[in-house]
C-alpha cells in the first residue's frame, strides 16, 4: 500500500511541477548556442512529456503566465493556391517533436512555399527550439533571431 502511494505521489508531482528557465535573448547563434553575451529577457516553465513539451512564458512583473505554447509532431494539410499573376502555388507547414527525455528534446518548424510549374522552392520561416542537457536553444531564420536558457 505504501509502495502505491508513492507512486500516486510521484505520478501527482510529476504532472504539476515544471523545470523554470531563465530565457536569454542572443545578437548571434553562437551566442546562443554557448549562451554567452546574452541579454535576460524572462522565465518559462517548461514541462516535457512523451508527445507533447509545454512551455509557458512568465511575466517578468507578476510572475502569472502571460501566454503558454504547445510543441508536438503535427501533420499540416498543404494548401495549393494560385497567385494573382496565375502561378501555382503550394504551401506546406510541418512541425516535428522528438523526445528523448526531459532535457533532451528537439522540434522544428518549417513553412515554405513551392511552385511546381517553376520548381522553384521558397522557405517563409524555419524555427528550431531544442533542450540539450538541459539547456534551451531556439533559432529563429526570418528574420535572424537566437535565444538560449538554462
Amino acid at each position: 500500500m505504501k509502495t502505491l502511494l508513492t507512486i500516486f505521489l510521484l505520478l501527482i508531482t510529476s504532472q504539476v511541477f515544471a523545470k523554470k528557465i531563465t530565457l536569454y535573448n542572443c545578437p548571434t547563434e553562437a551566442d546562443a548556442r554557448s549562451c554567452n553575451n546574452c541579454k535576460k529577457k524572462q522565465y518559462v516553465n517548461v514541462k516535457v512529456n512523451p508527445n507533447k513539451v509545454l512551455m509557458q512564458y512568465i511575466s517578468n512583473d507578476s510572475g502569472e503566465s502571460i501566454t503558454n505554447r504547445y510543441l508536438q509532431t503535427v501533420k499540416h494539410k498543404d494548401l495549393q493556391f494560385r497567385t494573382p499573376t496565375g502561378e501555382l502555388v503550394l504551401s506546406t507547414h510541418e512541425e516535428t517533436l522528438n523526445v528523448f527525455d526531459e532535457d533532451n528534446w528537439e522540434f522544428l518548424k518549417h513553412w515554405q512555399n513551392s511552385y511546381p510549374d517553376s520548381m522553384k522552392i521558397r522557405t517563409l520561416s524555419r524555427t528550431e527550439k531544442s533542450m540539450v542537457n538541459g539547456k534551451y536553444y531556439m533559432s529563429l531564420d526570418n528574420p535572424p533571431f537566437y535565444r538560449c536558457g538554462k
